[in-house]
């Protein structure tokens, strides 16, 4: 698992609790990525992918963290990075994909819908395409949302998990993919959610071949 600073401690013992779902033997370390040579195909340069996802992110996350209660429905839309290796800050080993998600915030049972799609960025320092798109598995267990008193205020947390089949030029997250989404509310009436994702990667055998992830960000 990784760690980030200033995580809400609400969305690790989130993202913790929902890692089992996710893959039961996650390693504490991501075997590194070796290079490959993939075609360009003209996409932006990742380096200002990067810089694109560190600005959406800190936007929401610098907003305080939403103390009342959320009610009704609402869209939210913003980006996950998934790391191909151990590190989180090596811009050639980082890929983005747009998540967009439909928050029910009067409970009930799979109240969020979600997809992550145009995955790309970088692997081994090569701009990668990674085609196939990621949805929310009704009844999977792990789509709810989890409200908390603390010092006297409501916090609002969700937990997601969207899979599907991934096709990576380079090999590295080609599979079945599973991503478990972990956020905390920001800003006025759960304005934006921050957090965690941690991905597993299987083969055509149900191997586990493949654990990665990163953080997230949305905004309505």
């Amino acid at each position: 698992m990784r760690y980030f600073p200033r995580l809400p401690v609400a969305t690790i013992l989130l993202t913790s609790g929902f890692l089992s779902a996710c893959n039961t033997t996650t390693p504490a370390a991501v075997t590194a990525t070796p290079a490959m040579t993939v075609a360009t195909s003209g996409m932006t340069p990742s380096t200002s992918a990067f810089d694109r996802f560190k600005t959406g992110f800190d936007a929401a996350y610098v907003q305080r963290e939403t103390t009342t209660p959320v009610s009704g429905s609402a869209d939210y839309n913003g980006q996950v990075e998934v790391h191909t290796t151990a590190s989180t800050t090596d811009p050639d080993n980082v890929v983005f994909g747009d998540v967009a998600m439909n928050v029910n915030f009067g409970g009930g049972a799979n109240p969020i819908s979600a997809t992550v799609s145009n995955i790309e960025g970088r692997i081994a320092a090569t701009d990668t395409k990674i085609s196939g798109t990621l949805t929310h598995k009704v009844g999977s267990g792990i789509n709810q949302i989890i409200v908390l008193p603390v010092a006297g205020t409501t916090r609002t947390n969700i937990g997601v998990q969207v899979e599907g089949a991934l096709a990576d030029p380079t090999g590295t997250l080609t599979g079945n993919a599973r991503m478990v989404i972990t956020g905390t509310a920001f800003g006025a009436d759960a304005a934006s959610f921050t957090g965690a994702n941690s991905v597993a990667i299987t083969d055509s055998t149900g191997a586990n071949k493949k654990n990665a992830g990163g953080r997230f960000y949305a905004d309505k």
